[in-house]
């Protein structure tokens, strides 16, 4: 094999790598983006439920089921 068909060769294996490598980064961007989406989704949804539990604690309390501190 001559030096010219090592080197075509290197480069082949050099812009394979570059192009996984940009494949790679593209797909993490991906990810991150749903990440953020579940993270926002994860939050709303637990800020839901913290409300809607303040709701009932008040509507027990309201009834004489429950005491902040302890049931009667």
């Amino acid at each position: 094999m001559s030096n010219a068909e090592i080197i075509a060769m290197q480069n082949t294996i050099i812009s394979n790598m570059a192009q996984i490598n940009a494949d790679l980064h593209e797909r993490l961007l991906q990810y991150s983006e749903v990440a953020k989406c579940e993270v926002m989704e994860n939050r709303a949804a637990i800020s839901k439920l913290e409300s809607d539990t303040k709701k009932l604690l008040f509507c027990l309390s309201d009834c004489g089921v429950f005491e902040e501190g302890g049931n009667p």
